[in-house]
């Protein structure tokens, strides 16, 4: 059985006291006499030069040199070699220069007058295993971004993909009702393409937005707005929108978004009979617990006895189910016109 050889770790050591340099060589060669090579430099200038010949896998450095002393000296070490680990060597036990080294610059700081054999190998060793987790830790956090930014890049396709279909739907639905002659049936229609394109644009929103998973609310919620009052068969409608600066995540995006569009859809159809104008305000708020979407129009106000309990219509059904799919409440009034808060808690965001 073939006995298994370590190669020697070859070792840049740079110190200008050739006694100094000497004890630490001997103090290694008693201990490991054959577990380490060295390449001795006395100024920060033949080390420098010394780098770019030979692949050392530590450095020993002095910190007080004929041409370069304290931080600088190490500075310049690691910009020259950001790959190879630094031991501090100093004379000075009271040197908080050396103490500063460590932070971020040098793997380990040794005094050079209370140092042992040991203690020099174990720094060493110590220095290299650790500078080896460094770059694997490195190189495993670059790995790991590509792989979040590739999935980035997939969840916007997806999302974009999303909003086509959608939107193509949409299209379909658009080109069924140009061939219907009820005019019932084309309203139905409009109404179900006007929902399908409110889920296209929560979809929109996402792959335009940085975070992929969140929207800013206010603008969500203006954009499914104004595509319904454009949509629609009245443009006299003006449009408020206003609130909190916050975002929300896609459970509370979708049926937040489809509940505003049957409350414009509902304004437009019922609550300017006799007007070719009329407003239309959103504000959106939030606290440490809940969020509120407060919806007015200047219109002629709800029918006397409505109860969104027992809704009897297809819109005011879908924004009572879209309030519980919210965990929200519900209160409806006439104030001026109709008006609806919709409480729901943040959690959902």
């Amino acid at each position: 059985m073939t006995e298994q050889t370590h190669k020697p770790l070859q070792v840049l050591l740079v110190e200008d006291n050739p006694g100094d340099a000497d004890l630490i060589r001997y103090l290694i060669a008693e201990i490991e006499p054959a577990g380490f090579t060295f390449r001795h430099e006395t100024t920060l200038a033949g080390s420098l030069a010394a780098l770019s010949l030979e692949p050392f896998e530590v450095v020993l450095l002095d910190l007080t040199l004929p041409d370069s002393t304290g931080l600088e000296t190490v500075e310049r070490m690691v910009a020259s070699a950001p790959g190879i680990p630094v031991v501090i060597l100093t004379g000075n036990p009271d040197d908080m220069m050396a103490l500063q080294t460590l932070r971020g610059k040098a793997q380990d700081c040794l005094i050079k007058g209370d140092v042992s054999g040991r203690s020099i190998i174990r720094a060493i060793r110590y220095a290299r295993e650790r500078k080896n987790l460094q770059v694997e830790l490195e190189e495993a956090n670059d790995r790991l971004r590509q792989a979040l930014h590739d999935n980035e890049i997939l969840l916007k396709e997806i999302h974009h993909r999303i909003k086509n279909n959608l939107s193509l739907v949409a299209s379909l639905l658009n080109l069924q009702t140009d061939l219907v002659h009820d005019p019932r049936d084309g309203e139905l229609l409009q109404e179900a393409r006007s929902r399908v394109m409110t889920m296209a644009r929560i979809h929109e929103n996402l792959y335009r937005s940085s975070s992929l998973t969140e929207v800013d609310a206010v603008e969500y919620l203006r954009s499914i707005a104004c595509q319904v009052v454009r949509s629609g068969p009245r443009q006299g409608i003006d449009m408020v929108v206003i609130g909190d600066e916050f975002s929300i995540g896609t459970q509370t995006a979708v049926p937040l978004g489809l509940m505003l569009n049957e409350l414009v859809t509902n304004s437009l159809k019922h609550a300017f009979p006799d007007r070719s104008t009329g407003l239309i305000t959103i504000h959106l708020s939030r606290d440490k617990s809940d969020c509120v979407m407060i919806y007015r129009d200047n219109g002629v106000g709800l029918p006397v006895g409505v109860d969104p309990a027992h809704a009897e219509t297809l819109g005011l059904m879908l924004i009572t189910s879209l309030v519980h799919q919210l965990s929200g409440i519900l209160t409806m009034a006439t104030d001026d016109g109709a008006r609806f808060d919709i409480r729901f808690s943040v959690g959902q965001a």
